[in-house]
């Protein structure tokens, strides 16, 4: 488990998602679409988005289940980092700038998880065409 280069990218986004959680204070804020009030609130998503990906490291035997839940955290990542695009032009303060860091890093390193176990999936396919 601990020997693919996916599980070091997933566990390596799974340090990142805690220390968010744990040591830095994301609340939650409310945005305004459409004279609609969404309040977000961020250290739900970011234990969410952590549970996803534990879940992904211990299903590293079944890699088309991890790459669907890889997806799944990729597109809340995508979700999140557009809500946070809102409200910093919603809010025009250069405090949210850093915000819009929160899903960037584990965007690139959900990308890199996928590329590899895509990679392992084409090769256990290529070595039962051989058989």
């Amino acid at each position: 488990m601990i020997q693919r280069v996916q599980t070091i990218f997933l566990l390596t986004n799974l340090f990142f998602l805690m220390t968010l959680y744990l040591f830095f204070e994301l609340k939650s804020f409310a945005l305004d679409i459409f004279n609609f009030e969404i309040l977000i609130n961020i250290n739900l998503y970011l234990i969410f988005c952590s549970l996803i990906t534990l879940i992904s490291i211990f299903l590293f035997k079944n890699r088309t289940t991890q790459l669907f839940l890889n997806k799944i955290q990729i597109f809340f990542h995508f979700i999140s980092l557009l809500l946070f695009f809102l409200e910093l032009i919603a809010s025009q303060h250069l405090n949210s700038i850093y915000k819009l860091l929160i899903p960037i890093f584990p965007l690139i390193l959900l990308f890199l998880a996928n590329n590899f176990i895509k990679k392992d999936e084409d090769l256990i396919k290529s070595i039962d065409r051989i058989r």
